[in-house]
C-alpha cells in the first residue's frame, strides 16, 4: 500500500495526514472531509491511550472553526488545551479547556496587538507564557 493513500495511512501517524500539494484539490477545502480526517487521527490517539490534545501553531483562534473543534473534542472526552498568542479574544474558549496564553513583550513585534483583557478570562490551571527576546524585555 502506498503511504499517500488513506488506506495506507490508516493507523499511522508517521505519514502526513495532508500532503503539501493537497491544496490544489477541491477536496482540500471540504470541511466534512477535514473533520473525517481529524476524527481518523483522533481514533489513532485513542487506541494509543492519548487523551490530551493541545491546539497550537500559528494562531488557532484565527481559524473559523477552532471553538467548534474544541467543543467536539471535549464532547468526546478529550482533555483539551489551547495555546494562543493573546492577540484574539479568548472569552469564547470552552471550559474545561486549559488556556496557555502568551504574554507578549515589547520586543515581540505584536506587543500593541496583545489583548490585556484576556487576563480576565484565565482560570486556575491555565498558564501564562512569556518569551523573553532581549535584555530590554527583561527590564520591561
Amino acid at each position: 500500500m502506498s503511504g499517500d493513500t488513506p488506506a495506507g495511512r490508516e493507523g499511522s501517524l508517521e505519514a502526513p495526514t495532508r500532503h503539501p500539494l493537497d491544496w490544489k484539490s477541491d477536496s482540500f477545502y471540504d470541511q466534512e472531509a477535514l473533520f473525517e480526517e481529524l476524527e481518523r487521527v483522533c481514533h489513532v490517539f485513542i487506541r494509543r491511550g492519548v487523551r490530551k490534545l493541545r491546539l497550537t501553531g500559528g494562531e488557532p483562534l484565527a481559524q473559523a472553526n477552532a471553538i467548534s473543534l474544541m467543543n467536539a473534542l471535549l464532547e468526546h472526552g478529550y482533555d483539551v488545551s489551547l495555546e494562543t498568542s493573546g492577540v484574539r479574544n479568548i472569552s469564547g474558549v470552552p471550559r474545561p479547556s486549559r488556556i496557555v496564553l502568551d504574554l507578549k513583550t515589547p520586543e515581540s513585534g505584536v506587543f500593541d496587538d496583545w489583548m490585556e483583557e484576556n487576563l480576565d478570562y484565565l482560570a486556575p490551571g491555565d498558564e501564562l507564557k512569556v518569551v523573553i527576546g532581549s535584555e530590554s524585555d527583561w527590564g520591561w
